[in-house]
């Protein structure tokens, strides 16, 4: 806690340029100080130990480590305002119509290619995390285009995902309850057509709702779908 007061009595004494890059090294080197034990189970199997041992200690990363990523980050931060972000503005302006495009399906082919290749680096743990995270995020973009944009107020907007949920898990089990053991991919578009049609199915008869009452059915159809 003494360094940190240090670090933000000294941001009001030496100019901005200076220390809003130093506040953002700092604040990233613990950040990265707290996630050291993620790192290193994604790092484990991609760097050898004595690398592993100079970069982590017993309880995180070690101070040599600390100090280095402080410097780097500090230094990249405050290159990046001084003269990179300038550069960077001025290559985007000077590209043609030709070059914004292939720009963007290469940034597509590469996020693509990451996507594809983020759940043998991250390990199963981490991958169950972010399919989590995802499934969230796929939540409320729907509940935002449903409430915020169509302004209906849909309570029981998740019993879709439910429908399909249920139905992969039928799909896909090999026990008593399953039918077959289908894999995941052929399964996957059986799934997002049995939710579209229950979703067809229950929302006509209520399109014609709005507000109170709207939330009241489908309401109710989520609770119909829990149990």
């Amino acid at each position: 806690m003494g360094v940190l007061g240090l670090v933000g009595a000294t941001t009001h004494v030496i100019p901005d340029r200076i220390s809003d890059p130093l506040v953002l090294g700092v604040g990233w080197t613990l950040l990265i100080g707290v996630l050291s034990e993620v790192l290193l189970n994604i790092l484990r199997p991609l760097l050898p130990r004595g690398v592993l041992r100079f970069l982590f200690g017993t309880k995180g990363i070690t101070l040599v480590t600390a100090v280095i990523l402080l410097v780097l980050i500090t230094v990249g931060i405050a290159w990046w305002r001084a003269q990179g972000r300038e550069r960077y503005q001025k290559r985007i302006a000077a590209r043609s119509a030709v070059q914004v495009a292939n720009a963007r399906r290469t940034s597509l082919g590469a996020g693509l290619l990451l996507l594809l290749v983020l759940p043998f680096i991250l390990g199963t743990y981490l991958t169950e995390v972010v399919d989590n995270v995802g499934l969230y995020v796929l939540m409320g973009l729907g509940l935002n285009i449903v409430v915020g944009f169509a302004g209906l107020l849909d309570l029981g907007y998740v019993a879709f995902f439910a429908i399909g949920a249920y139905m992969m898990g039928i799909l896909t089990s090999q026990g008593d309850l399953g039918v077959g053991g289908i894999s995941f991919w052929l399964a996957l578009p059986i799934c997002v057509a049995t939710s579209t049609i229950a979703g067809i199915i229950l929302g006509t008869p209520v399109l014609r709702m709005r507000g109170d009452y709207l939330a009241i059915v489908t309401l109710g159809f989520g609770e119909i779908i829990r149990v």
